[in-house]
């Protein structure tokens, strides 16, 4: 999941991104990907990020899902709460 965030957190819109695995009935697991965009001018779309992200990974490392979000659950120490972000998906 590090090699993942941070290849997203390379593209200049991006200001905070989580990965984390997710249930997938064909093969098990997956990984998806949630990014907060930052305060740039232009903002990217899903597909756009998912070029920058796929030229900076291995086909078996790009994640399966990405979605965009205001913001990422976190501890009162700062840690992402992936349990969290796990759960919103399976939902």
């Amino acid at each position: 999941p590090s090699d993942v965030e941070s290849a997203a957190l390379a593209h200049p819109a991006v200001r905070d991104a989580a990965a984390y695995r997710v249930p997938d009935g064909a093969r098990g697991w997956c990984v998806a990907l949630d990014v907060v965009l930052g305060d740039a001018p232009r903002k990217p779309d899903a597909g756009e990020l998912r070029a920058f992200i796929g030229a900076r990974l291995a086909r078996f490392q790009q994640p399966a899902r990405l979605r965009l979000v205001t913001g990422l659950p976190r501890s009162p120490s700062g840690k992402v709460l992936r349990r969290v972000l796990t759960a919103s998906v399976s939902d």
